[in-house]
């Protein structure tokens, strides 16, 4: 599936304003994509087992997530998880660089070591849940922590349809490239799911049919201004693939997010398999 293109004025208008309002988003400016994606990788603290991917949102950068404590409750949780910090900015999307250059020079399919989990905040969460929909084979599984999940006026379209399930049967209709791909992912998400497994090795598709496609986990605030997507959003995941939190779309709820998502291990060893650390899991 190709990457359709984002330019400044369907990024400003169909996500900045939608997310911030459009006092906010007329004077906004950001950085001018780079070839490579900028990263920060630190090695785990005991033989590799697992990798994650942190992606931040459309006003963090990726050193905010040292900042924040992200990156420490991740040492301490999962000691052999390497941490990959892509500094994928807003420049990235607006010129319509992002899910390639996450692609070429952060995910780098077919590179030594295991497949990486995303973990995106609010833009972030968007440009994991695309990954996941156009690569999903190439990563172990999707956080998305207050995710953007499109136009206003596409929840509304789903809710009046009687949900997304009942939404996809309608006939597409031509969209801009932002408003296609946005559409594409409620389809996506909204395919039917898979029985569960009994097995924690061998997960589900939670979503698709085909077992190329990861687990996705959701996490929010109970006060987020995207509330109502999420809310959506979680109806179509397996119990248990959801958090809710009070807070808005603000840091603290999404520390503490993180962290239950954490203690839940899966960024853990294998259950049963001797863990690089010492010892077994």
């Amino acid at each position: 599936m190709p990457t359709p293109a984002l330019n400044r004025r369907t990024l400003l208008g169909a996500w900045l304003g939608t997310a911030m309002g459009a006092g906010q988003s007329g004077c906004m400016s950001w950085p001018a994509p780079t070839t490579p994606m900028p990263t920060r990788r630190m090695a785990a603290r005991c033989a590799i087992r697992s990798r994650c991917v942190l992606l931040p949102g459309a006003l963090s950068r990726a050193e905010d997530f040292v900042a924040e404590g992200f990156v420490a409750d991740l040492q301490a949780a999962a000691p052999a998880c390497e941490i990959v910090l892509a500094d994928a900015h807003l420049g990235y999307f607006v010129e319509g660089q992002m899910l390639g250059r996450l692609r070429a020079d952060v995910v780098q399919p077919g590179s030594p070591g295991p497949r990486p989990w995303l973990v995106g905040i609010s833009l972030g969460g968007f440009a994991a849940l695309t990954y996941a929909m156009q690569h999903g084979s190439e990563i172990a599984g999707v956080l998305a922590l207050a995710p953007y999940l499109g136009r206003r006026t596409l929840l509304r379209d789903i809710t009046a349809a009687g949900g997304p399930e009942h939404w996809r049967e309608q006939p597409a209709v031509s969209r801009e490239p932002h408003e296609a791909i946005e559409d594409d992912l409620w389809r996506w998400l909204a395919r039917p799911a898979r029985p569960a497994s009994s097995t924690r090795g061998d997960r589900p598709d939670p979503l698709g049919n085909t077992g190329a496609d990861p687990p996705i986990h959701l996490g929010y605030g109970r006060e987020d201004r995207f509330v109502d997507a999420h809310r959506v959003l979680q109806s179509l995941l397996p119990p248990g693939h959801t958090h809710a939190v009070a807070g808005g779309h603000d840091w603290p709820p999404w520390r503490a997010l993180w962290q239950q998502w954490l203690r839940e291990g899966w960024l853990a060893a294998p259950t049963g398999a001797a863990t690089a650390c010492g010892g077994t899991a």
